[in-house]
């Protein structure tokens, strides 16, 4: 939990930088869906997946809204590796 806890702390600026990126145009890079919003989704469905990152990705509210968005296209949902396995 300490080495997760640091690499959120080192993650924060990463998300204001992207946070501030999409609030321009919506995307990533430029006024349209690009490599570059497909390479950055996985990242951030991983980082959801951890409390730390949760935290961070619903304090960054335009991020926020860009993954909920491109989450939602068939392509990813057909693709989106499948979730945790529940422990007993």
């Amino acid at each position: 939990m300490a080495v997760i806890g640091a690499a959120a702390e080192k993650m924060k600026p990463q998300i204001e930088v992207l946070d501030r990126a999409v609030g321009k145009t919506r995307h990533l890079v430029g006024d349209s869906f690009t490599l570059a919003d497909i390479n950055i989704l996985p990242m951030l469905f991983y980082v959801n997946r951890f409390e730390e990152g949760k935290a961070m990705l619903a304090g960054a509210k335009t991020l926020s809204a860009f993954m909920e968005r491109l989450f939602a296209r068939p392509s990813f949902r057909k693709s989106a590796p499948p979730p945790p396995a529940k422990k007993d």
